[in-house]
Order: structure tokens, then sequence, then C-alpha cells
């Protein structure tokens, strides 16, 4: 869903959402969202964190901005 994305991935993430659709985009999405969820139960910060501050997309690990 577009307003999860606008409201909790970063803007790379974001960015790598664009021009996907169906079920490409889900893929991402929920690939994007398991990431950021794992990280931050990982290192002891809430969900309820500013995620969109939390780059879990990048590669080849996480990066906290």
């Amino acid at each position: 869903d577009d307003s999860v994305a606008d409201r909790f991935f970063s803007p790379s993430e974001r960015a790598s959402l664009e021009g996907l659709t169906g079920e490409e985009y889900a893929s991402r999405f929920f690939r994007i969202w398991t990431r950021k969820e794992a990280l931050v139960k990982g290192i002891g910060r809430g969900i309820d964190e500013d995620l969109d501050g939390i780059d879990a997309d990048s590669a080849p690990g996480w990066t906290i901005v």
C-alpha cells in the first residue's frame, strides 16, 4: 500500500518500488517491510520508531540513517 510505504519506508526504499505493479510490487514491498521489522526487533528498537529513517533494503546489509 502506497500510504504505508510513504509513511514508513526510506526514500531509497520508496524509489525501489516505483514502476512496479502487481506481484512484483507486493513482493518487493513485503521484502522491505519484513526486513525492516526484523531489523528493529533485532536491535531492540520498537516498531513505533521512525521507520522511514531505517533503510532495510540496502545491500549487502542494513543501514540506519
